[in-house]
């Protein structure tokens, strides 16, 4: 699923979370390098499920998905 990932950071504009916190690794990019790298973290929590990251992707990545299968 990551695998189409190009980590662009697209997705970064309409993340809730990041756009409080402005920290790279709440971000979903960020989200999105630890799950390829396969690295569990409470991190991976601190996503809302809206979707957006997901509509703003240009390959339609579910990352929300990829994160409810990895916390």
């Amino acid at each position: 699923m990551l695998d189409k990932c190009n980590l662009c950071g697209l997705c970064n504009s309409v993340c809730p979370i990041f756009r409080v916190t402005n920290l790279e690794i709440n971000s979903p990019r960020g989200k999105a390098v630890l799950l390829k790298k396969k690295v569990k973290s409470d991190l991976l929590k601190l996503c809302t499920q809206c979707g957006a990251c997901q509509v703003k992707c240009p390959q339609k990545v579910n990352l929300p998905q990829a994160i409810k299968r990895n916390i």
